[in-house]
């Protein structure tokens, strides 16, 4: 399709849910009767989406282990989405999947506690 890739395309798919999704909620044509949502700001969560898909749904940055690199990078990529216009992101806190590399229960609680302090300089904590 006119030289592009998948790979330049890919992220467009979900942008372009998000945005029918936000259309859905916040215009009368879907929905003529009295509206719930009227005055009222939507939020929609989406993993994927494209530069600027912020004006339409806000952004989780998937599913990450329970360590203390992916602790790290979730500031990167919280960054980073901010810079793509999509100020409203976060990770899941304390991680999704359980990490080898942290095996004992103090170290998890210790681990715990510090993503949680730092969730809260996130815009969106999960």
């Amino acid at each position: 399709m006119d030289g592009e890739t998948e790979y330049n395309l890919h992220s467009l798919f979900g942008h372009s849910e998000c945005m029918a999704t936000f259309k859905v909620f916040n215009d009368s044509t879907y929905n003529p009767g009295p509206r719930a949502m009227d005055g009222l700001r939507t939020f929609i969560l989406s993993r994927s989406t494209f530069a600027g898909s912020g004006q339409y749904a806000q952004h989780w940055l998937g599913d990450n282990h329970r360590d203390w690199k992916n602790m790290q990078w979730s500031i990167a990529g919280v960054m980073n989405f901010n810079m793509f216009g999509i100020p409203m992101v976060g990770p899941d806190t304390c991680g999704f999947y359980e990490s080898d590399l942290v095996s004992n229960v103090t170290e998890q609680k210790e681990l715990c506690a510090r993503w949680i302090q730092l969730a809260t300089f996130y815009p969106f904590a999960r």
